[in-house]
């Protein structure tokens, strides 16, 4: 299967919230706490920019950003967003202009010419992949082994925000 045809599987399956569920997470979010985790993701990271994000089949919409003017949403495709929502833990691009996955992106393309992204998945109990906090900048960089263990921590932390929509399984014990 090709990467795109990968894409485009994950952001389908049927195990992925159905269209009401994913509006009722857009729509339950609670914006302060969700825009202070982008703010920490762009503070830690020492990027202009930083999203919370929610991905369907069609688009990936901000439900917090920092840096991105007007933009809210944009098509779900391969890149950035929906490509880091099948990664397993951070999905990196250190120079979109150069790298193939990324290069022709929207956001890469047109404004605001993000280089550097670093994406890591929400991720819920039950395995459902939800959306990303990610930190970009318009030029390239790298993390350091704590910002990016900080920027998985605050994906976990987006979870604890949307506890009617997405309920978490208790934790087990050994």
């Amino acid at each position: 299967m090709s990467p795109a045809s990968d894409h485009r599987a994950l952001l389908t399956d049927s195990g992925r919230p159905d269209t009401t569920g994913r509006h009722r997470i857009v729509d339950a979010a609670p914006g302060r706490a969700l825009d202070l985790i982008a703010e920490i993701a762009a503070t830690v990271c020492g990027t202009p920019m930083a999203i919370v994000s929610i991905v369907d089949a069609d688009r990936v919409r901000f439900v917090a950003a920092r840096g991105l003017g007007d933009i809210r949403q944009v098509a779900a495709v391969p890149g950035l967003c929906a490509s880091a929502l099948g990664a397993d833990g951070l999905y990196l691009i250190t120079d979109a202009t150069t790298d193939p996955r990324a290069r022709n992106h929207p956001l890469v393309r047109g404004g605001p010419g993000v280089r550097f992204y670093a994406g890591a998945p929400i991720v819920a109990a039950d395995g459902r992949r939800l959306g990303v906090v990610a930190a970009l900048d318009i030029g390239p960089r790298q993390l350091t082994e704590t910002q990016t263990t900080v920027l998985t921590q605050l994906a976990e932390l987006v979870l604890d925000h949307l506890p009617r929509v997405i309920p978490r399984q208790p934790a087990t014990r050994a």
